[in-house]
């Protein structure tokens, strides 16, 4: 069960996002040249709409490890998360058939759960001060309309 998800801007064009549990818990570090924020909240709605079963997010690190987000629906109710490393921008050699993803990190919860610990942790951020900072640091405005939609979501599930 995940216990810990973060999700910060670390400076100017780069941020990280922590998930699992206090005690197993992976770091996502990630710049601006990937967008991966919408995408999670977008991706989330769909799992809990039964729209998709499996969704993908690429986080891009500019010529460092490149890591991909695998959240897959099972039993529609219980989602597993895969953190997978794609070895491209880890092997610096001409041959690459060695290079091949790999997962390095797995955990699995409700769907109902992970989401609203996605929520709470990014509501800070719709805070003006915040958001006003997320804009400065990320160039790009936090993405309210897909925070409200899950948001709405996950609230009429409960109602």
């Amino acid at each position: 069960m995940i216990d810990l998800f973060t999700y910060n801007i670390t400076g100017t064009g780069w941020a990280e996002m922590t998930l699992g549990t206090e005690s197993n818990h992976f770091c996502i570090p990630f710049s601006y040249s990937s967008e991966p924020l919408p995408e999670l909240l977008t991706s989330l709605l769909k799992l809990l709409n039964c729209e998709s079963r499996f969704e993908w997010i690429v986080f891009d690190c500019e010529n460092r490890s490149e890591y991909s987000l695998l959240m897959s629906l099972i039993n529609y109710n219980i989602i597993k998360i895969d953190i997978i490393e794609d070895a491209y921008f880890t092997v610096f050699e001409p041959d690459l058939s060695e290079a091949t993803p790999k997962t390095v990190f797995t955990i699995y919860d409700h769907i109902d759960s992970f989401t609203e610990y996605v929520l709470k942790e990014l509501r800070k951020y719709t805070s003006p001060d915040l958001s006003k900072f997320y804009l400065e640091k990320w160039t790009r405005p936090f993405p309210f309309k897909e925070f409200s939609d899950l948001e709405d979501n996950i609230k009429t599930k409960r109602d």
